[in-house]
């Protein structure tokens, strides 16, 4: 008698072990079905939006190579002038070269001034400035 419950308890109890097992897995499965349904990664709209990232970062790095200036020359005198303007209506200033757009135009006055002391430094990051908006714009 013994023999048969014990050899019944152990069918049962092997069967109870299947059944969690089949359990086990099918609860992974819907896991990771409702993660896949809810978390879809859209590989087109990252490559966008890295590209659009990779443009913004571009054109950031072009206006902070912008010397802000322009050289002018007058007769045998040489000079510098800013190239920020306040469009009408407005109060902040856009640089005329690379479109930045500030409220404050205090540093304009000391990049002029270094550059009327050093004009080599000027024309360096000219060419810096140039050669990547040819880069950048083509």
């Amino acid at each position: 008698m013994f023999d048969a419950v014990r050899a019944y308890l152990t069918v049962t109890q092997g069967q109870f072990k299947m059944d969690i097992l089949v359990l086990i897995v099918f609860g992974l499965l819907a896991t990771v079905l409702a993660v896949k349904v809810r978390f879809t990664f859209d590989i087109n709209r990252w490559m966008e939006s890295k590209r659009e990232s990779r443009s913004e970062r571009r054109e950031e790095k072009l206006k902070a190579k912008c010397p802000h200036a322009t050289f002018i020359k007058e007769g045998d005198q040489y000079g510098f002038e800013s190239t920020f303007s306040s469009p009408p209506g407005t109060l902040d200033y856009r640089c005329r070269k690379c479109g930045l757009v500030t409220d404050d135009i205090r540093g304009s006055k000391y990049i002029i001034a270094r550059f009327a002391s050093n004009p080599k430094l000027y024309f360096k990051q000219v060419k810096a400035f140039e050669r990547d908006r040819k880069k950048m714009y083509g």
